[in-house]
């Protein structure tokens, strides 16, 4: 891939990298304007426990496995708020209007595994005989964490209240459909982009972490619980959670290059691994909640974040302070405080409803971008490199292929040479003039990729021809016919095409033949015909003729190519000769 397809990539990369960012974290910022217009379309009522007035959300004070109960009056009027919406954390849930049973929500008979019902939003009609009445909540769960948590309970019409609860979970909402797209764009981008193997790899491990993450952050808004399985919404909450840890795992491993760290990082793959298979297996058996020990995947999440920016502070310690590092350690900075701060208002701050998990996968999201965007651009300066160290190569092959073919000629022309200073002293002194035309031309291999005036190849040409004159006598004649010259080609592209139509046309003829060169130009193109009346050959098995004199084509094709567009076209019939033409576009110099 050339240097400017790998920029044109990278550049389209990163733009929706930014993009994606800016997008996101506008859309966090404008959450409460968004929020605001459907709140005051809503009811609240002031509710009370134990005789006391309390402002929910909130965390009342209430011993594990304990049911409490929160009452309220309601208006004198509830035409306009025939429904009330309330939110239960893995809690049963009964509601009571003067004591009579109005809505019940108890799992216990149709869940398939656990002991907690799950957490869901209930939809409560209120009638009109209903006004004016006390309605008391009453909520139960055998978890601490969620024993005495009471959410806001709202009324309103159907339409308002699934506007707020939209408006209410838009930052999940958002963050989660963000982290899986941004995802899958990862993991499939580099699975077609990426050359190394390993970098590979590990970009797409890191797309899955990102699409599991946004999965359990999708799970965790409940509001998807409206349209599927709350049993299927819980699981998936856990094991998605679960599964980031260990494609996270596999993400470092492969991102690590020291023995040491990763070995370290197989040890993490191992624990989540095992850590998903026995919180799967205790909950089945009924043994343990996946939330009450959910606290080891936020541990297991901490100890990859250390041991991800281990690395970095690794190679500090060592000098290497190169600025992909320095941002990648930027981003993974800003990751591990999203998920400290994340796991401080969950596990300390009982009181903070904020959206589980929000503040980590925010801090994630913006970790994965930097992470990945600092991938593209070191992708494209190893590309770039890569493509200089072909180009070389190509050059030093090129090198090899001059050297290679000149002592054959040279020990030719010279011999000849000595044999004509006793006989014909001019004629040898001609030849000589021509064979030192020929290598200073021929060895200066340095600039053998510079274009140069069609003229100056031109000489280079009669040199070589004139030399061949000599040493095969009549058996080799040319005719020039040059109507244009005023155009540049790459040095030593058309000296060799002569020299292949002497050596393999007219010379493998006993009598010899004639080769007619001719250039000229039409409607803005430039022509160079090579023809001769030598043996010709069939050209669909010009694969199967000598290796060097195949290669010697195929390189001046592609330097033609590369340095002026031109094509090169063969035409050959074998006991007739061949044609070769080299057309291109260009302005005369």
């Amino acid at each position: 891939m050339s240097k400017k397809t790998w920029w044109i990539i990278g550049s389209i990369y990163i733009a929706i990298m930014v993009a994606m960012t800016v997008i996101f974290w506008v859309s966090i910022f404008d959450f409460e304007k968004t929020n605001t217009p459907f709140y005051d379309e809503l009811v609240h009522l002031q509710w009370y426990f134990e005789g006391e007035a309390v402002s929910l959300p909130d965390h009342l004070d209430v011993e594990t496995g304990e049911a409490f109960t929160i009452t309220a009056t309601l208006p004198s009027d509830v035409t306009d708020i025939p429904i009330m919406m309330m939110r239960s954390s893995k809690q049963s849930v009964k509601v009571t209007v003067d004591d009579e049973i109005l809505y019940q929500y108890d799992t216990t008979e149709v869940r398939w595994f656990g002991k907690s019902n799950y957490s869901s939003y209930h939809f409560i009609d209120i009638s009109s005989d209903m006004a004016g009445k006390t309605i008391a909540i009453t909520l139960q769960s055998p978890l601490a964490s969620s024993s005495g948590r009471a959410y806001d309970v709202e009324f309103g019409t159907n339409v308002v209240l699934f506007q707020y609860l939209c408006s209410q979970n838009l930052a999940q909402m958002l963050i989660s459909i963000f982290l899986i797209c941004t995802g899958l764009f990862i993991a499939v981008s580099s699975s077609v982009f990426l050359k190394n193997r390993w970098e590979q790899k590990a970009q797409v491990f890191l797309g899955l972490a990102a699409i599991f993450i946004g999965f359990w952050q999708l799970f965790e808004s409940k509001m998807i619980g409206l349209f599927f399985n709350a049993q299927l919404v819980y699981l998936g909450t856990y094991i998605s959670h679960m599964l980031f840890t260990l494609f996270f795992a596999l993400y470092i491993f492969h991102s690590y290059r020291q023995e040491k760290l990763r070995k370290i990082s197989i040890a993490l793959i191992v624990v989540a691994g095992l850590n998903t298979l026995l919180q799967m297996l205790l909950y089945m058996l009924g043994v343990v909640e996946m939330t009450e020990i959910n606290f080891i995947v936020n541990i297991i999440i901490i100890l990859e974040a250390i041991v991800y920016c281990w690395q970095f502070v690794a190679n500090f310690e060592k000098g290497h302070k190169k600025p992909n590092y320095i941002v990648r350690l930027v981003g993974a900075s800003i990751a591990i405080v999203g998920f400290l701060a994340d796991f401080l208002i969950y596990y300390s701050f009982s009181n903070v409803f904020l959206p589980t998990g929000l503040i980590a996968c925010s801090c994630f999201l913006t970790f994965l971008l930097i992470t990945h965007a600092s991938t593209v651009v070191r992708t494209i300066d190893d590309a770039e490199k890569g493509y200089i160290v072909e180009k070389e190569l190509e050059k030093t092959k090129r090198y090899l292929m001059f050297s290679q073919r000149r002592p054959h000629f040279i020990f030719n022309t010279l011999a000849a040479i000595r044999a004509l200073i006793a006989s014909e002293p001019e004629v040898a002194y001609d030849m000589t003039t021509n064979f030192s035309k020929y290598l200073r031309a021929t060895m200066d291999v340095e600039n053998v990729d510079t274009n140069i005036p069609f003229s100056k190849e031109l000489s280079l040409i009669r040199a070589y021809v004139d030399i061949e004159k000599v040493r095969f006598k009549d058996r080799v004649k040319i005719v020039y016919d040059i109507k244009e010259s005023n155009f540049e080609i790459p040095s030593m592209t058309i000296q060799p095409l002569i020299e292949n139509a002497i050596k393999h046309g007219i010379c493998k003829k006993l009598e010899g033949g004639t080769i007619y060169l001719s250039t000229y130009k039409k409607d803005n193109e430039y022509f160079v015909e090579i023809k001769d009346d030598g043996v010709g050959f069939n050209v669909e098995h010009l694969a199967t003729k000598a290796k060097d004199e195949v290669a010697g084509l195929k390189n001046i094709k592609q330097r033609l190519q590369d340095a002026i567009g031109a094509s090169l076209q063969i035409e050959s019939k074998e006991g007739e000769g061949t044609c070769v033409l080299v057309t291109f576009r260009g302005e005369e110099k």
